[in-house]
C-alpha cells in the first residue's frame, strides 16, 4: 500500500509538474527566459540548497521518531516478559492469576490497541487489561521475604510497563505542526515555480527536469508524512514484538 502511495505521488507531482511548465511557456516564452538563466540559476541554487536542507532534517527526525517508538514498544514486550517469567515466583493461586492477566494484555495490545493506534486511539479493552494487572499484583500477599523481594521487583517493572504504554501512545497520536507543512509544501511548490524560469531550448529536456524536481519532492514529502506515524495505516510498524511475546507465552504453558 504504501509503496502504491510513494508510486502514485511521484507520477501525480511529475505528470502536474509538466502540465504547469507548458503552461507557463504561454506566459514567459523560453527567448525572453534565455536571457535571465544566470540570476535564475543563482537564485534557483539558494532555494534548492534550503529545501535541500530542511527536508533532509525532517526525515531525519521523524526517522528518530520512528526508531524510538519501535524502541519504546520492545521496551514495554520486554517489561511484561520479564512480568511473566517472575511470576514463577509466587505461590498459586497467585500465579497462574498474574500469568492469566499478563497474557490477555499481551493479547489486548496486540490486536485491539494496534488497530486502534492506527487510529490515533487507544484500546478501553487493553486499558481493562493493564488495570488488571495491576489489581493482580496488589492483591498479591506476600508471606515469605523472598517473595516480598520478587513482589518488590515486579512492582517496579510494572512501573517500567506503564512509562512505556504511555510513551507509545502519546507517539502514535503525534503529528509534525500544521506550520511545518505549510512551509515544506510553499517552499517546495517556489522549487518546482523555479525550474520554470530557465530559458531551455529542448522543452522535452527541461520536461524531464522539471518532472524529475517534482518527483523527488513528492516522495520525499510523501515519506515525512508517513514516518511521522509510527503507528499509522501506511509505514506503521506492526506489533511483532507482542506476537512473539504471545507466542513464546503459549509454547511455555503446560
Amino acid at each position: 500500500m504504501f509503496a502504491a502511495l510513494l508510486a502514485a505521488a511521484a507520477i501525480a507531482a511529475t505528470l502536474l509538474a509538466i502540465l504547469g511548465l507548458a503552461a507557463s511557456r504561454r506566459v514567459l516564452p523560453r527567448s525572453v527566459l534565455e536571457n535571465h538563466n544566470t540570476v535564475v540559476g543563482h537564485g534557483y541554487s539558494v532555494l534548492s540548497l534550503f529545501i535541500g536542507i530542511l527536508l533532509a532534517l525532517m526525515v531525519v527526525a521523524v526517522w528518530e521518531r520512528y526508531v524510538e517508538a519501535q524502541e519504546i514498544t520492545e521496551r514495554e514486550a520486554n517489561a511484561l516478559a520479564d512480568l511473566y517469567s517472575d511470576a514463577a515466583a509466587f505461590p498459586e493461586p497467585d500465579r497462574t492469576r498474574l500469568r492469566q492477566r499478563i497474557r490477555e494484555y499481551a493479547l489486548a495490545v496486540e490486536t485491539d490497541e494496534w488497530r486502534a493506534m492506527a487510529e490515533r486511539e487507544e484500546s478501553p479493552r487493553a486499558w481493562q487489561a493493564y488495570a488488571a494487572i495491576q489489581r493482580a499484583y496488589l492483591e498479591v500477599t506476600p508471606t515469605t521475604t523472598r517473595e516480598a523481594l520478587w513482589l518488590e521487583q515486579s512492582l517496579d517493572r510494572l512501573d517500567v510497563l506503564a512509562d512505556a504504554r504511555r510513551l507509545r501512545l502519546l507517539h502514535s497520536r503525534t503529528d509534525l505542526p500544521a506550520a511545518m507543512w505549510i512551509v515544506l509544501s510553499a517552499l517546495s511548490l517556489a522549487t518546482i515555480g523555479f525550474s520554470y524560469l530557465f530559458g531551455v531550448r529542448d522543452p522535452r529536456l527541461h520536461s524531464v527536469v522539471s518532472g524529475v524536481i517534482a518527483a523527488a519532492l513528492a516522495l520525499t514529502l510523501t515519506l515525512i508524512w508517513a514516518l511521522q506515524r509510527p503507528f499509522g495505516h501506511l509505514a506503521g510498524q506492526p506489533p511483532a514484538a507482542f506476537t512473539e511475546l504471545r507466542e513464546v507465552m503459549e509454547e511455555s504453558e503446560p
